[in-house]
């Protein structure tokens, strides 16, 4: 019976969700570095990382996956973009456990996107651009709590985030929820869901913003001969179309992985 529901909630996660973002517009939302990926790993694999979720990563991509870690792990990110803009994620990650139980997963979590000297300009009589020989700072920041259990082949996690944006001196701060789940059908078959991003809205001055929900499900299988294989579809609320993704990894040794991705229909 447990195994039905699950399955149900698969079908459901890959069939009926979609609706739910369907007429929604894109750039409506505030705090887009939140949808920014992290991690070597789950890029290189398309972006396929919700039901294989088990490492450091698991932060950003599926709290519920945490409880899988029984080691303290780290991990950091750091993205440069153009015109100085940078991205870093990080991670600290703490089983809970003594000699005999395993209470949990706990890990705190960083993410900073920097945008460095913007050039102040202003309008003239004629309508025209001029510069003012001035700039200004853009900065977000985003702290995260997060924590991941298990019981038996159930895995479930939350991330709350104090989420921060500041340009030049005006500000905006807001709280927000990640909630996941897995499913541990066997060693070698997940099913993830996850909804990111619940709740908070970004005000700055007059005009007020949610943040990005995105609502994300997947499948991972592996094989014996260590080949992984992962599919998701997330359903991002601001745009009126799912996006698909494929990921494959495969163990040559303990120091060699390859893996590969692909994303169809992908709108930031």
């Amino acid at each position: 019976m447990k195994k039905k529901i699950i399955l149900l909630l698969i079908i459901s996660s890959f069939g009926f969700l979609p609706k739910i973002c369907f007429g929604s517009d894109i750039g409506t939302t505030g705090g887009q570095f939140l949808k920014i990926g992290i991690g070597a790993r789950p890029v290189a694999m398309g972006e396929s990382f919700v039901a294989v979720a088990n490492d450091a990563n698991s932060c950003y991509w599926n709290p519920a996956g945490l409880s899988e870690i029984k080691t303290t792990q780290t991990t950091t990110t750091y993205l440069q973009w153009l015109e100085d803009t940078g991205y870093t994620y990080s991670s600290y990650i703490q089983p809970l456990k003594n000699n005999y139980f395993h209470y949990g997963t706990i890990a705190l979590s960083l993410a900073y996107l920097g945008m460095g000297a913007i050039p102040k300009t202003e309008i003239d009589i004629n309508d025209n651009i001029v510069e003012t020989g001035k700039s200004f700072d853009a900065s977000d920041i985003a702290f995260i709590f997060s924590y991941g259990g298990k019981i038996k082949n159930f895995l479930v996690g939350y991330n709350i985030k104090y989420i921060k944006q500041t340009i030049e001196e005006e500000k905006a701060s807001t709280f927000s929820l990640d909630l996941g789940m897995k499913y541990l059908f066997s060693d070698n078959f997940s099913f993830g869901l996850v909804t990111q991003n619940i709740g908070g809205k970004v005000k700055f001055v007059k005009e007020e913003d949610p943040l990005p929900l995105n609502i994300k499900s997947g499948i991972a299988y592996k094989t014996l001969r260590n080949s992984l294989f992962s599919f998701d579809i997330h359903f991002p609320v601001e745009i009126n179309q799912p996006n698909y993704h494929l990921g494959i990894e495969q163990v040559l040794s303990n120091l060699f992985v390859l893996r590969s991705g692909y994303k169809l229909n992908p709108r930031f």
